[in-house]
């Protein structure tokens, strides 16, 4: 398992040529804004990490307390693998910081440029040595000081005002294809259901209609999800388009292979029936990561955006919705590499697959009807920490009592701190309907 990570982290490579040989293509450009090579490395990272806790438990970490332990650890095959992805994941994030800074400030001429990524990819630390070193002679003191004028233009330009319900679905009306692509995932998720219940699920010789059922059902209701927060991102109407597009392919495939295949009596991600079909299992897999990443991708503007006053309890929910939402893809990427759902004796990757996703779902929930109630911010602002916390916690304990082959509903451990957190979760969405409810005037008016 451990090579398939190295192998799959060698695609890597594909993040760093466009930047160092074609650095002023507007394909280098996208690539870098989007941050893609980096967070996949990362989420393979974050996959042999979960790999190893559930194998050697949580104890080997002390051992990176001393050279003797580093030196230990190192010589066994499989953290020596997890520890190069650990080197491959921060050597990008530092290319990508030279890239974009250079880009905005052009310090040095982009052939010199080129340089400096080549040696970060060789010798990571040296390259953001030298970039630091040549920012200092530019700027001198002022090498290392934020950048005023873009954060005031930030503060400036961002309303307080969280968007009213009526301005939530004109996002509908303005992404009428990817609302439409959705609805035909949900559609058919419907047929899928229908057809199971009349003439029942199984269809020889390895097809099972309900799994095309809450597929297509979940994605699409994922993907409608998404679309209220497009208003919200900051995208440009180029990156807006970009985004439309990819999403409305991806999902049709996704929504096309998943029921066909499984009409037809073939898995389409594990078939053992039909073996030529594996390919464009291995096709869902990347397809898969595509819709994941442009997720991520929406959910990553929330990092760039304040989260101060009610505007900004919005980007608030939409950091801890991420941080669900990765575990969700990391429970898909489990999934995939152990050919099934089922691990252990009992236990099943789907319900923390499903969780991690509706994360997007169930906080935004609780920080819209807190930005529509005249709470203080502040109070506000605790209550969506509390949920968003919650859910994360209960992704992470579900996480472990999968692991460990536990049924989720196996309330003993993980399984009761996960209902527990899921009962934190609902309080803080109780607090939010009393808080909406109590301020009529003002929410009548957010609503409107």
């Amino acid at each position: 398992m451990y090579d398939n990570l190295f192998e799959l982290a060698s695609l890597g490579i594909l993040g760093w040529i466009p930047l160092i040989v074609a650095p002023t293509w507007s394909g280098s450009r996208r690539l870098a804004g989007s941050a893609f090579f980096p967070i996949y490395i990362s989420v393979l990272y974050a996959f042999g990490v979960g790999a190893l806790l559930m194998e050697l438990g949580p104890g080997f970490i002390a051992d990176f307390g001393s050279a003797e332990g580093v030196a230990r650890l190192l010589a066994r095959r499989e953290i020596a693998w997890v520890a190069w992805l650990h080197i491959l994941a921060f050597d990008q994030v530092i290319a990508l910081l030279i890239y974009r800074e250079n880009m905005r400030r052009r310090y040095v001429p982009v052939p010199v440029q080129s340089a400096l990524l080549f040696l970060t990819l060789m010798f990571g630390p040296l390259g953001y040595l030298a970039f630091v070193a040549i920012r200092v002679a530019k700027l001198g003191g002022r090498a290392f000081a934020a950048d005023e004028d873009s954060v005031a233009r930030d503060v400036a330009a961002a309303p307080d005002t969280p968007p009213t319900v009526r301005q939530m679905l004109s996002a509908f009306r303005e992404e009428r294809g990817v609302t439409a692509v959705a609805l035909l995932g949900i559609g058919l998720g419907l047929l899928a259901l229908v057809v199971a219940a009349i003439r029942g699920p199984i269809v020889e010789p390895e097809g099972d209609l309900m799994k095309p059922a809450t597929f297509n059902l979940a994605l699409g209701i994922f993907i409608l999800s998404l679309i209220p927060w497009l208003q919200v991102s900051g995208f440009s109407d180029a990156a807006r388009r970009r985004w439309r597009s990819w999403m409305m392919g991806l999902a049709l495939y996704a929504f096309a292979i998943e029921t066909i295949q499984q009409f037809r009596g073939i898995d389409p991600r594990f078939s053992q029936a039909e073996p030529a079909s594996q390919i464009a299992g291995l096709v869902f897999f990347f397809v898969a990561l595509g819709i994941t990443t442009l997720a991520i991708a929406l959910g990553a503007r929330a990092f760039e955006m304040r989260t101060t006053g009610r505007r900004g309890l919005l980007a608030l929910a939409a950091r801890w919705a991420g941080a669900s939402m990765l575990v969700g893809f990391l429970a898909g990427v489990w999934l995939s590499a152990n050919q099934g759902r089922f691990v252990g004796e009992a236990g099943n990757l789907l319900p923390l697959h499903a969780v991690g996703f509706h994360a997007v779902q169930a906080i935004p929930l609780v920080a819209w009807l807190l930005a529509w109630s005249s709470l203080p911010p502040e109070k506000a602002r605790r209550w969506v920490n509390i949920a968003g916390a919650a859910w994360v916690a209960a992704c992470v304990a579900i996480w472990w009592q999968t692991a460990h082959g536990r049924a989720v509903t196996e309330f003993s451990g993980a399984g009761t701190a996960t209902l527990i957190l899921f009962g934190v979760w609902m309080l803080a969405a109780l607090r939010g309907i009393v808080a909406w409810r109590t301020a009529a005037p003002a929410s009548a008016e957010s609503i409107a």
